[in-house]
């Protein structure tokens, strides 16, 4: 009768057969790297400094994954083909979002997130107040 032995992930990965040199690498960048990243995603508010930078960052990861330097100069669809990254992180968050906002349509009015998405807030802002709390004297 022969025992079962445990495997890592790791030795479950390097028996598997592999076409692609940078498989195992895309497997854990994927796992680790983009399911950290894209927690809580959906409720973000992501402006185009912060587009730009996570676009950035990406490529660098990215970059880092298949061995090559900027002074390769290649493009960085050239690179996404290659590592056969279809979409980008900006545009997953975007699915995520427009996925949460679905969910929060189809809710109950009666619940929380439906509120929320449903309030108007009504008269405008006190811009006097502002101006005051700004121009309060700190000393640190």
């Amino acid at each position: 009768m022969r025992i079962c032995h445990f495997r890592t992930p790791e030795q479950n990965m390097a028996r598997q057969p592999r076409d692609d040199p940078n498989a195992a690498r895309i497997t854990m960048y994927e796992i680790f790297v983009i399911s950290v990243l894209l927690c809580g995603a959906e409720c973000w508010t992501v402006r185009k400094v912060d587009e730009r930078r996570i676009f950035t960052a990406e490529m660098g990861w990215l970059r880092k994954l298949g061995g090559i330097n900027k002074r390769q100069q290649k493009k960085n669809e050239d690179i996404r083909t290659e590592l056969n990254q279809r979409e980008t992180l900006v545009q997953e968050i975007e699915r995520r979002r427009l996925l949460w906002f679905g969910h929060v349509k189809r809710m109950d009015n009666s619940r929380l997130p439906a509120k929320a998405l449903e309030t108007m807030v009504i008269g405008n802002r006190n811009k006097d107040t502002c101006q005051t709390e700004e121009k309060v004297d700190r000393k640190y």
